[in-house]
């Protein structure tokens, strides 16, 4: 059974893949895994964000989106890492 990488509501950035030709056009966009297709573990129905119709990728075309977090909560204390004293 396969298990899918990116489940339903995961925000994807769509890369070319190493089976399938991709319009160069499609590389770099985000969207939305909105529909996973049980029989076939490794394609994703996705949103292309300003789009509404859905688009099927396969899992090597697809990217996570990762979002910048704030220092804090990557481990930075808050007001940097300088030891400016106050004037």
């Amino acid at each position: 059974m396969k298990i899918h990488r990116y489940p339903q509501g995961s925000r994807v950035r769509i890369s070319r893949g190493n089976r399938f030709p991709i319009d160069d056009s499609l590389v770099g966009r985000l969207g939305t895994v909105v529909h996973l297709k049980p029989s076939r573990g490794d394609k994703y129905g996705i949103q292309l964000d300003g789009e509404t119709r859905i688009r099927v990728f396969a899992e090597d075309e697809l990217d996570p989106e990762v979002v910048a977090g704030s220092l804090e909560e990557a481990g930075e204390p808050a007001g940097g890492s300088g030891s400016a004293s106050p004037s």
